[in-house]
């Protein structure tokens, strides 16, 4: 019982780390599938370390350009940001 909880509480510990597997598919109609979630016919394309993500970041600074952004796309402002997040973490370096 204390492993589980020491388990859990390790992956809990560490949310900010993260690593990076993609896998590629070429079908018969030549149409290209990548994932990160593969089956066997698959092939490793990309293999990066773990990458460590801030938390908690001040992303209020952003929030006029999401606001006008969205605003000028007729986009939902909650699901700019959400993209922001998912893609970069508010990281302006990023390459997603």
């Amino acid at each position: 019982m204390i492993l589980i909880f020491g388990i859990l509480g390790l992956g809990l510990g560490f949310p900010s780390l993260s690593s990076t597997e993609i896998y590629k598919y070429v079908d018969e109609n030549g149409v290209i599938h990548l994932t990160n979630v593969p089956d066997k016919r698959y092939n490793l394309v990309l293999k990066e370390g773990w990458v460590r993500f801030r938390l908690g970041a001040n992303v209020d600074p952003y929030d006029p350009m999401i606001r006008k952004t969205s605003e000028r796309y007729g986009v939902d402002y909650a699901l700019v940001k959400a993209v922001i997040k998912a893609e970069s973490n508010f990281d302006p370096l990023a390459v997603s």
